[in-house]
């Protein structure tokens, strides 16, 4: 029997990257682990290690340190992550966001959205991966993130474009820019546009849609060169034309760095409807030491609670992805955490959020038999 997965999903929630499209339609090489695990959310958990050339240029989805929806007031609340502390000035909620949600809007007589986000240190990473919905209406010069002089991520006359500072391992700072060939149509649909930068390669990419428009390597081993004393500003000078339209939605970043609870690196952490449920899904990479994963979950990203564990695959040579499914999910916002042998209290672990909604109840699967 073969179950054919949605092939769309128009989900608000934080963007999957390429490398599970790929993965999902290959776990079944080889199964080393199957088990149910009984608990009041009846989850479904499995692990199966993944080849190892399907690892190669990876896309990251690490550790999400910030993530804004805009979903409703006020426009400085973030699900995950620092909130911001101030903004343009008319800088409001509106309805007309990414998929059919509200998304946040510059308001009308504003120079830009310019929401504030002060210094933290959880934006101090080696890399960074940023990504958003943008709706370009007649915006021609503008940031979607910027941090000092270190990282801007933006349009300059509707081209997407990006400017940076890394330093290498001899202490020696490096500017560098990206100038893409390509123009954000001025048409009122809404693109993810992403930002990526792995410092360990020095490869720097932007993304439309998932699609890459700019792939370039710098200066290898060399992590982003931010002064830890800048804010953040998002949708800076970006003002829909003063239409009062919202022109961003999810604005999700995440590091690029291993993170640091894990024996092996987490290369992959996400969640996602599927049959009327919602399957959370993890990459580990080779040479894991841990003795088990547990999966809390939180509805309003403070309390958690446990819902289910699985044993981990040790010293395996190759990566593994884990599944576990939760069959019992409430509709709104769900917060999903991720912990290796029981280190429940150990600082940043990491946490991806989806908004679950009336229509993913209906989710039907469709299975074909292959004899």
């Amino acid at each position: 029997m073969k179950i054919q997965r949605n092939q769309t999903n128009k989900l608000k929630v934080l963007h999957k990257g390429i490398l599970v499209a790929g993965a999902t339609s290959i776990l079944g090489l080889v199964i080393l682990l199957v088990i149910t695990y009984n608990s009041a959310s009846v989850l479904q958990t499995s692990a199966k290690v993944l080849p190892e050339d399907l690892m190669k240029d990876k896309i990251n989805n690490g550790e999400v340190i910030s993530f804004f929806a805009w979903d409703d007031e006020p426009v400085l609340k973030a699900w995950i992550g620092p909130m911001a502390i101030t903004h343009g000035g008319n800088a409001t909620i509106s309805a007309d966001g990414f998929d059919n949600t509200s998304g946040i809007s510059a308001g009308i007589g504003s120079k830009g959205i310019n929401l504030v986000i002060s210094a933290n240190e959880t934006f101090n990473s080696d890399g960074i991966d940023v990504s958003t919905e943008f709706k370009r209406i007649k915006d021609e010069t503008g940031s979607f993130f910027v941090r000092g002089t270190t990282l801007n991520f933006g349009i300059k006359q509707g081209y997407l474009n990006a400017s940076f500072k890394t330093m290498n391992e001899q202490g020696q700072i490096n500017s560098h820019s990206i100038a893409t060939d390509y123009l954000i149509p001025s048409d009122g649909f809404y693109r993810n546009c992403r930002f990526l930068y792995n410092p360990e390669s020095g490869k720097a990419e932007i993304f439309v849609n998932g699609m890459t428009v700019h792939s370039e390597i710098f200066i290898p081993k060399s992590k982003m060169a931010w002064n830890t004393t800048d804010n953040i500003i998002v949708g800076y000078n970006l003002n829909g034309g003063n239409s009062g339209k919202a022109i961003m939605d999810n604005l999700v970043v995440r590091n690029t760095n291993r993170i640091s609870p894990f024996s092996s690196q987490l290369i992959f952490f996400n969640v996602e409807p599927e049959n009327g449920a919602v399957k959370i899904s993890w990459i580990t990479g080779p040479n894991c030491t841990e003795e088990f994963f547990a999966v809390d979950k939180s509805m309003d990203g403070k309390t958690f609670e446990e819902i289910g564990r699985i044993n981990a695959i040790k010293n395996s040579q190759s990566p593994v992805v884990y599944e576990m499914i939760d069959t019992d999910p409430k509709l709104g916002n769900l917060f999903y955490k991720l912990i290796p042998s029981g280190k429940t209290n150990t600082p940043r672990l990491p946490i991806t959020a989806m908004k679950f909604k009336p229509e993913h109840l209906k989710q039907v699967s469709v299975s074909t038999d292959n004899k």
